[in-house]
Parts: C-alpha cells; sequence; structure tokens
C-alpha cells in the first residue's frame, strides 16, 4: 500500500489493522462469522434467499466419505475448493475431460489431473492444509461457471470474477480480477491474477496491477488496455452483490461475482476479509469512501445502488440524497430539449422547477422555434388559480441532471418570464429538491 498512499495521499488509505479494528469486528457477531468462514452454510444462506449461486456437486467431509465419493458421476468441468480456505488457497479448476479417457481431466493450466491426485488433493483438504488455523475441512466440488464472451479476450483459460465491496449495504468499491497464465487460470491477485479497478458509474475499467501490486498498462502477453473492459450487466452484478451482503447481515464484505455466458451473474463466495489492493487497483483510497456511507440508512437495494454509483463513480456529477437515493436538484436547472422528428437534437435551456405547478409548461415561441407542430397539440380544460381555462398540451422528452423524462407539457405564453421551460412536479418524481443548491448557466 506505500506506492498508494504516495500517490493519493496516506490518511485516507485503509489499512489491515483498522480494517480489522474498524470494519470487521465491529461489523457481525458470532453466528454471522460462523456462517460467512464457512463457504458451504454461506451458500445455503444465500440460496434460502433466492440469489443465485454456483451448483455443488457432491461433498466430502471425511476420509471414509472420500473413500466411498462416486468419482464418475461428476460432470467433465468442475471446481474443487476448500469450504474454509482463505485466500484462494487450495482451489482447482477442471476445464473438462482428456480425450478418451473417463478418469483423467484437464486443469486450467492444461496439466491432466486423475482420481488419484484428487484424492490427494481431497485428503490434504480435509486435514485442514488451506483452512482457518488448519482446522479439519470439507471439500465439495462446484459448478465452473462459464466465461461471458465479452470478457473471454482478456482472460487466460480461467474465469474472470467482480470482486464488490459493501459497507453498510451499499457498494463502495469494485475490481475486476481477471486469470493470468502466472496464476493458472484462477482469479487470485497473490498468485499472478490481474485486477483491473472499476468506475461504479459506469460498469468501465479504469486502471489496474497485477499480482502483489504492480501498476499496468495493457494485460500481460498481450496488447489489450486494462482501462476500458466494459462489465457485461453492471447494474445486475452491484444489484446481486447488495442483496447478498443483506441476506447474511454483515455489514462489511467482499462479494465475489462471476457472470455466466448462460444465466447472468452468480455469487461464487462472500470475504469478510477482503484484500485491500482493491484501492490499488482504482488508485483510490477506501477508507474516505467508507466514511461517506458511515451512517447506517435504511434503503431498499435499488436506492443502495443509486448511492454507490453516484457517490463513487468517476464519470457521474449527480449530488444524490443518501437516504432516498434521489437525485439533488435545486430550484433552477439546465435541462436539454430534445426535438426532432428522426434524429433527435438537443437545445440547452434553464428551467425553474415549482412543485406548486402539476404539470410542466413550455414557451410557445420556443415550442415553434425548436419546430414542435403546436397546431396538433391536444387540449382540455383545467382548473387553475384564475378559475377553469383550456390549455394545450405536447408530448416532450427532457434530460435533468443525466436523467431522461418523458413529459406531458402545457404551451404558454412565457415570453416575458424569466425561464421558457417550468418543471411540474408530475415530473419531479425521481428527485429531490434543494433550495441550497445551485448550478451555473449551461448545460
Amino acid at each position: 500500500m506505500n506506492l498508494l498512499r504516495y500517490i493519493v495521499g496516506g490518511s485516507d488509505v485503509l489499512g489491515m489493522n483498522a480494517r480489522n479494528l474498524n470494519y470487521i469486528s465491529a461489523g457481525y457477531n458470532r453466528e454471522i462469522r460462523r456462517t460467512i468462514d464457512h463457504k458451504l452454510l454461506t451458500k445455503r444462506a444465500l440460496r434460502k434467499a433466492g440469489l443465485p449461486v454456483a451448483a455443488t456437486y457432491g461433498i466430502i467431509s471425511s476420509f471414509h466419505s472420500l473413500h466411498d465419493f462416486d468419482w464418475a458421476a461428476l460432470p467433465n468441468s468442475f471446481v474443487v475448493k476448500p469450504n474454509l480456505g482463505l485466500g484462494g488457497r487450495g482451489i482447482i479448476v477442471v476445464y473438462g475431460k482428456q480425450k478418451g479417457s473417463t478418469n483423467i481431466w484437464i486443469k486450467a493450466d492444461r496439466e491432466p489431473i486423475d482420481v488419484a491426485v484428487l484424492k490427494t488433493h481431497v485428503g490434504n483438504i480435509i486435514e485442514g492444509n488451506f483452512s482457518l488455523g488448519s482446522q479439519p475441512d470439507k471439500a465439495f466440488f462446484e459448478e465452473r461457471v462459464k466465461i461471458h464472451p465479452d470478457l473471454k479476450p482478456y482472460v487466460y483459460r480461467g474465469v474472470p470474477d467482480v470482486r464488490v465491496i459493501i459497507y453498510n449495504g451499499v457498494p463502495v468499491m469494485a475490481m475486476l480480477r481477471l486469470p493470468t497464465k502466472k496464476s493458472q487460470g484462477k482469479a487470485n491477485l497473490e498468485q499472478g491474477a490481474v485486477g483491473a479497478g472499476i468506475d461504479m458509474s459506469t460498469g468501465i475499467t479504469t486502471s489496474g496491477i497485477i499480482g502483489k501490486g504492480k501498476i499496468i498498462i495493457e494485460l500481460p502477453e498481450t496488447r489489450l488496455k486494462v482501462a476500458g473492459i466494459v462489465i457485461p450487466g453492471w447494474h445486475e452484478v452491484l444489484t446481486l452483490a447488495v442483496q447478498a451482503q443483506r441476506a447474511i447481515g454483515i455489514s462489511f464484505v467482499g462479494v465475489d461475482i462471476a457472470i455466466d455466458k448462460d444465466t447472468g451473474p452468480k455469487i461464487l463466495e462472500l470475504n469478510v476479509r477482503p484484500g485491500l489492493k482493491v484501492q490499488l487497483a482504482n488508485l483510490a483510497p477506501l477508507r474516505i469512501r467508507l466514511e461517506q456511507v458511515k451512517v447506517k440508512k435504511d434503503t431498499q437495494v435499488e436506492q443502495a445502488v443509486a448511492i454507490g454509483q453516484s457517490l463513487f463513480g468517476k464519470t457521474t456529477n449527480k449530488e444524490v440524497d443518501t437516504h432516498s437515493g434521489r437525485t439533488l436538484i435545486g430550484i433552477v436547472e439546465p435541462v436539454k430539449l430534445l426535438y426532432g422528428k428522426k434524429d433527435l437534437k438537443e437545445f440547452p435551456v434553464m428551467a425553474k422547477v415549482d412543485t406548486g405547478a402539476m404539470s410542466s409548461s413550455i414557451d410557445r415561441g420556443l415550442a415553434i422555434k425548436l419546430g414542435i407542430d403546436v397546431k396538433s397539440a391536444k387540449t382540455k380544460f383545467v382548473r387553475s388559480a384564475i378559475g377553469r381555462e383550456q390549455r394545450s398540451y405536447i408530448e416532450l422528452i427532457f434530460k435533468l441532471r443525466g436523467e431522461k423524462v418523458k413529459a406531458i407539457v402545457s404551451l404558454a405564453d412565457r415570453s416575458k418570464l424569466a425561464y421558457k421551460f417550468l418543471i411540474g412536479r408530475r415530473d419531479l418524481k425521481k428527485f429531490l429538491i434543494d433550495p441550497q443548491v445551485k448550478r451555473k448557466r449551461g448545460v
């Protein structure tokens, strides 16, 4: 982390001691810890909550069950994992059976592995060689997620995954982990995988590291840039990560999600001690983000995702209310009016936000200037401050703070008013008004 401290300043970087004391120890009880440290218990809890997880093909919990295990029942492709494993240790990824063989498989590194070697490896798992505190353990066989075609060009054989850091129900930081030849097809940084930081608002990678923290511009043995990789189904990934955190009931956690080419995002596992190199991959400190969501809010999943994307996205210019998840706007806002029959064009204009008006309205002269057919406007009688009157209405699309709003707006003579466009409360459902928010002219 010394490099990151040099780049962004030391005080905002989250270190291991602060993580353990302030976020891990303070965030969960003994029962939650027992669940999350056991991968199989975690999967059971997630499945009970209706969340997608990789299928389990078999469990070996003792040397007796190891002796009786039906190896022929395993599919051609699978993953072997220790139940109490830590840091990716003890995991074997199997891609398929060797041609012409019934009991020899091919690993991600293209090396063969037979039943005898698998038995030895599972025996080591049972003895606790890969577990927390060397505790006796269980081995389980799990579905190997099939790589999404959009990510395949960036990966050496294995399956990439996305680690999302969640705190108090809000996604605060994420990285894409890409298996390499050095990592033998595993998405584990300690073993040589690539970690690419992700813009939370767009789901596009921004920067990256390899192994224990070397900053890279291109993926190893390729000319492909680390920055610019688009994560498929990014919003769904964030939503699933938040749902997983809430299903377990832990405040600070790393959620690992793989994106299957057929079924979409699936939760691989949860990590209560997520590595801190996610900060280096993003070239951004984690502590300052955690402080921004330190006060826990009672929000819906969609609101939590919106808050995370808005607060921690590098490309968004929105301000968001951290309780409701709605975009904050002022009483005067720059908007873009969309006009034209085929190729829509944008016309920037300052608008008055008025919750006292039910519907939005546009100056008739401005509407004519934009080529809107005001003669075909629909009319109806409405009650107003001056009594019952007839008004003309047109359909109009406008953009406000990046949100596209489809509206029915009235035509009015606003030629002598400061603002030629007024936004009524019917079109303000996605927004929260704060009179203290001030905008500059122009969009």
